[in-house]
């Protein structure tokens, strides 16, 4: 069974590793290896690293943020209840969804931390197209920050029905995650 949790710090390794092998397997495919921005200070300080594991293995990894500041949102989206996913590493085995299981645990995340929205910024426009094509992620529009194309996507933060989810991911996120700041 899948689980997910807070990242802890000796789980760094196995973060890198998938890094790495990220990077690798972008190289045989011919993609652009994801440029992972650095977060604003704002972002840090309501940033949680979490990880996706099986049978106690790191298989994913992704950062969430509270009423993400990112740069490119306008104020009236900076308002709403939202909540980031940054930094979506997973392992490039082909036979898990973990994009999938990432974006179903988000949205029913947000939802139960009473969010409206979760938003994601991509950095490249395949893999923005992928996130929306095959993962129901709603393009909102390209923002241009120094030299890179920032892809804005959100998705509506919604319960998944019945006991899917649970069924698959074993979550181990408390809901407090998404709470410590609040729109002013």
């Amino acid at each position: 069974m899948y689980a997910i949790r807070p990242a802890e710090f000796a789980d760094l390794p196995a973060i890198q590793h998938l890094r790495v092998a990220r990077a690798r397997w972008a190289t045989r495919k011919s993609i652009d290896t994801p440029q992972y921005r650095q977060l604003t200070q704002a972002e840090k300080k309501t940033a949680h690293p979490l990880v996706v594991t099986w049978d106690d293995e790191v298989i994913a990894t992704t950062t969430l943020i509270d009423q993400p500041p990112y740069t490119g949102w306008t104020r009236r989206e900076s308002a709403q209840r939202a909540i980031g996913l940054v930094r979506v590493i997973t392992t490039p085995s082909p036979e898990r969804r973990l994009s999938w299981l990432l974006t179903s645990w988000a949205v029913d995340h947000a939802a139960r931390s009473e969010h409206e929205w979760i938003r994601i910024c991509v950095p490249a426009a395949r893999l923005a197209e992928y996130w929306c094509t095959d993962l129901g992620w709603e393009y909102v529009r390209i923002h241009h920050e120094q030299d890179t194309a920032l892809h804005l996507l959100q998705r509506p933060a919604e319960r998944m029905p019945g006991p899917g989810l649970a069924a698959l991911i074993k979550d181990h996120v408390p809901v407090s995650y998404s709470l410590t700041t609040s729109v002013s």
